[in-house]
């Protein structure tokens, strides 16, 4: 038996890259796991065919997670086909602006905000009651390295927003903690994902090796797991913590 048997899990941006990691992780330790996606089903179903593989249940929720009327929706379709929704892996972030700060603007900012801390806020605010009601929740966040380590200029919007998520699981470990709800932040490293090798020059890839004890990159797996020991009992006396993954 796995150590998330009967559990649910909803994993936001999961049709690629880290959140498809993720949800094949928590598959694997029999977890039923809903694979949100915005724009691409194709992607979404490549995930899904993954889970099937592992003889998982899943089922796909095309979602905005900026949106707190799609969330809902989301939400509401996880309940009714398995019960509950138990852990929410905020995931996904919108495709991230890389130039100079001279070139950024105010927008870039409010871009990244919205598709990291509003969705991270609006999955909190769809699930919380559920997990009140049964005193037990697992939140993780997914932030980065980067905002303890800010040596990419071009990046600025994307660490910013990546930082605030920070502040909100302090904030909502006080909050939610007496119900049982944990709250944890994973902060990865550098990750070999087709989105990240598609947005970063390859001097970031090179350096990111030489930087790292280990001198490799990451690989999903390595994020995948640390999402797994947060949302099991492992880590039943831990919230408000940010975990370096790296």
């Amino acid at each position: 038996m796995g150590l998330l048997e009967g559990k649910t899990a909803i994993v936001t941006g999961s049709s690629r890259g880290i959140g498809r990691g993720i949800a094949q992780k928590l598959t694997e330790e029999g977890a039923n796991v809903v694979i949100n996606f915005t724009r691409s089903q194709k992607s979404a179903e490549k995930t899904a065919a993954s889970l099937k593989e592992i003889g998982g249940k899943y089922i796909l929720a095309q979602a905005d997670v900026s949106d707190l009327e799609q969330v809902n929706r989301m939400v509401e379709k996880a309940v009714k086909e398995f019960g509950a929704v138990d852990i929410v892996v905020n995931n996904a972030v919108n495709p991230v602006i890389y130039r100079p700060f001279e070139e950024q603007l105010w927008d870039d900012y409010q871009y990244q905000v919205e598709g990291t801390l509003k969705a991270c806020f609006n999955l909190v605010k769809a699930t919380m009651e559920g997990m009140k009601a049964r005193k037990w929740g697992r939140i993780i966040n997914i932030s980065t390295m980067g905002v303890y380590m800010v040596k990419e200029p071009g990046l600025g919007a994307y660490i910013t927003a990546k930082s605030a998520m920070l502040s909100f699981a302090k904030y909502l470990a006080e909050t939610l903690g007496p119900y049982n709800i944990t709250i944890n932040t994973i902060s990865p490293g550098l990750v070999n994902t087709p989105g990240t090798k598609n947005t970063l020059p390859p001097e970031v890839w090179e350096n990111g090796i030489k930087n790292t004890p280990l001198r490799r990159n990451g690989e999903t797996e390595d994020i995948a797991k640390a999402v797994v020991f947060f949302s099991s009992n492992l880590a039943d006396w831990i919230t408000g913590t940010y975990l370096p993954v790296c």
